[in-house]
């Protein structure tokens, strides 16, 4: 959410054909209220942890039975609820956990 300016509701949305398909594709597709389509530019960053999620999401249970970017333990897409839930936990253990919600990840986007 952080380096795409993505919604909680559009990360989780995300599916494995959404992502950049090449090195020079350098795009994230992502689908926002009203069914619209934007294309967000990719932060390097981004870019570099993309590039090594789809080693770590083949390992994880369901995964080949899903389309989706980010699963849950079981195998099924991630709910927004429980990616909420990840963050707040996250925050909660650098103890900045009132300085850090999804929507303020969202407007925190570093330059290209």
């Amino acid at each position: 959410m952080r380096f795409a300016g993505a919604r909680i509701a559009e990360a989780v949305g995300l599916d494995l054909g959404d992502l950049p398909a090449t090195q020079r594709r350098r795009r994230l597709r992502i689908r926002g209220n009203g069914r619209k389509h934007r294309a967000v530019p990719v932060h390097p960053e981004l870019a570099a942890a993309l590039e090594a999620w789809p080693s770590v999401r083949r390992t994880w249970p369901g995964a080949e039975a899903t389309t989706a970017v980010f699963l849950n333990r079981v195998g099924t897409r991630l709910s927004v609820r429980v990616a909420d839930e990840i963050i707040a936990g996250i925050a909660r253990a650098a103890g900045i956990e009132d300085a850090v919600t999804p929507h303020v990840l969202r407007h925190i986007v570093p330059a290209l």
